[in-house]
């Protein structure tokens, strides 16, 4: 469904005293396919979910960033403390397959700029990703994770303790429903949705096909600079990250470049 179609609906919802679902069966802006996904949505999982904590707001609530963005998404969940995406926010990301020294560098970026007081955003993956969100946490700052699953799927599996360290210590963030698995193209629309809600990107370690890059070259559509940390010019996990460079991100060797 069209984004400015969802926020209408939305909006016409929230003017209704009506039960949500008889609502919606009864507009007349619903397609005849959009009716029969609310019959057979389940609403069970939605209940469950909302009991456990997990929230869902609209673009009244939306953090600042996303906002000046014009993101399409009509709304959000979020499991954890929102308000922390309300502060400066940086995402940090990079490559799964990250190197000793990329998680190092990941690491060293994720501690100094969280303990100055910025989100660290990235998405929850392996490699890069994790190594920013638990830096962040090991100093008692704030990081959100970005989802290309319903915000209480765990992906990957081993990052089940990460997630619940993040829940309490910040937010998960999706933009699927309760239930969405992660599915290959979630992800490219999840690296958009990082771009958006942060005020600036740090590209640790992008190999040239890296799904970074894409989060990268939506920060630069958006007008958000792009940071880059380089790295051996033999390193081939460094193949992307130094293009983006040729093409005009900002190099940076300290975090405390990023802060001035």
């Amino acid at each position: 469904m069209p984004a400015a179609k969802s926020r209408m609906i939305l909006t016409e919802l929230g003017m209704s005293s009506a039960d949500p679902v008889s609502f919606l069966l009864s507009s007349a802006r619903l397609s005849d396919a959009e009716r029969r996904n609310v019959a057979e949505a389940d609403l069970k999982s939605l209940e469950k979910a909302l009991a456990r904590g997990i929230r869902v707001v609209d673009l009244n609530d939306f953090p600042p960033a996303l906002i000046r963005a014009h993101h399409t998404t009509p709304a959000l969940f979020f499991w954890g403390d929102s308000a922390v995406l309300h502060q400066p926010c940086l995402s940090i990301v990079g490559t799964r397959s990250a190197t000793t020294y990329g998680k190092a560098v990941a690491e060293k970026f994720a501690e100094r700029l969280a303990s100055a007081g910025l989100t660290i955003v990235s998405g929850g993956a392996l490699g890069v990703d994790a190594a920013a969100h638990r830096a962040a946490l090991a100093l008692g700052g704030k990081t959100a994770a970005v989802l290309a699953s319903g915000v209480e799927q765990v992906y990957p599996a081993k990052h089940a303790g990460l997630f619940e360290q993040i829940k309490q210590n910040g937010c998960l963030v999706s933009q699927f429903p309760i239930g969405a698995k992660p599915k290959a193209y979630r992800f490219l629309v999840r690296n958009h949705l990082v771009a958006a809600m942060s005020d600036a990107v740090l590209v640790i370690e992008a190999p040239e096909r890296s799904g970074a890059l894409t989060t990268a070259q939506a920060a630069a559509d958006l007008g958000r600079q792009v940071f880059v940390v380089p790295a051996n010019i033999n390193n081939e996990n460094f193949r992307g990250s130094h293009a983006i460079i040729r093409d005009g991100a900002t190099l940076v060797d300290h975090p405390d470049q990023i802060l001035e």
